[in-house]
């Protein structure tokens, strides 16, 4: 009735207007529009209200967030990740494949408004959804370097590189975060304050055995001291063109104290655990 009345103008109104009621192909028009506007609803910041529209909503002792729900690709349908696979046996009327998921998630485009086609369409799709993929998608300066790899890295094979240094890094932030509370974002790790709870951290990833005071992955460690200090450079390009002299200076010294003292207390033990 709010169709008829408030949006008769539209062309996909018109067509079920002009539809007999209880007629099936109305009733397909209609759940169609009833979709897409609720698909804008729940992938559009300016309309959203923190809730999600969904088609079945489920029994209150299951406890679902939105984060159990994604839709599908064509009717754009928000459903449970364990009953997608059924509606698109009825939906497309064909045998369910693996892709279901992955094309949810590219209409869906949960990731930072910074993150290119490239980043968008290619590297996050196939990646596991879960706690850690979703901090790398909304964390600015991860996202911004992650941009940077893609053009660098434009070959097929380099792409799984590309998401397992973004696993990664995030695995790190989220052991800093556990070992200094004042950390939010891969950027504020940038503060010499920080630069001691950011080797513990690395010694978390690596696994470093304090009594043999060798890594059980050596590799771990190293690559991220590669990895860290390439994404300061790249927070103190950001500060420049932002005219963020405070924060440019502060990772300036920040990577000083990195150059100075991470060849000894972590690369030292990475070469005497390999060449042990």
């Amino acid at each position: 009735r709010h169709l008829e009345r408030a949006h008769r103008n539209e062309e996909y109104v018109k067509k079920f207007v002009a539809l007999p009621k209880g007629n099936i192909e109305r009733k397909k028009i209609i759940e169609t529009i009833r979709r897409n506007g609720n698909f804008l609803y729940n992938t559009e910041q300016k309309y959203n209200n923190d809730d999600l529209i969904v088609c079945r909503r489920p029994q209150i002792n299951r406890k679902c967030t939105a984060q159990n729900f994604i839709s599908r690709a064509k009717c754009k349908g928000f459903f449970t990740k364990n009953n997608i696979r059924h509606h698109f046996q009825q939906c497309a009327k064909k045998n369910v494949g693996r892709h279901v998921q992955v094309l949810g998630r590219a209409i869906q485009g949960r990731i930072h408004p910074l993150a290119s086609d490239t980043l968008r369409k290619i590297i996050f799709l196939v990646l596991r959804e879960d706690a850690v993929t979703r901090a790398i998608c909304y964390d600015e300066l991860l996202i911004i370097y992650a941009n940077k790899m893609c053009i660098k890295y434009q070959h097929q094979h380099q792409q799984d590189m590309i998401r397992s240094c973004l696993r990664l890094l995030d695995r790190f932030l989220n052991a800093l975060k556990n070992l200094n509370e004042n950390v939010t974002h891969f950027a504020s790790i940038y503060k010499p304050s920080i630069y001691d709870d950011c080797v513990r951290a690395i010694n978390v990833i690596a696994r470093y055995d304090s009594t043999k005071q060798m890594y059980e992955a050596p590799s771990v460690a190293s690559r991220l001291g590669t990895l860290i200090k390439q994404i300061g450079k790249l927070l103190i390009t950001e500060c420049i063109k932002r005219n963020d002299v405070e924060r440019q200076q502060t990772t300036e010294n920040y990577l000083k104290l990195l150059v100075e003292d991470f060849g000894i207390t972590v690369n030292k033990t990475v070469e005497e655990t390999v060449s042990h």
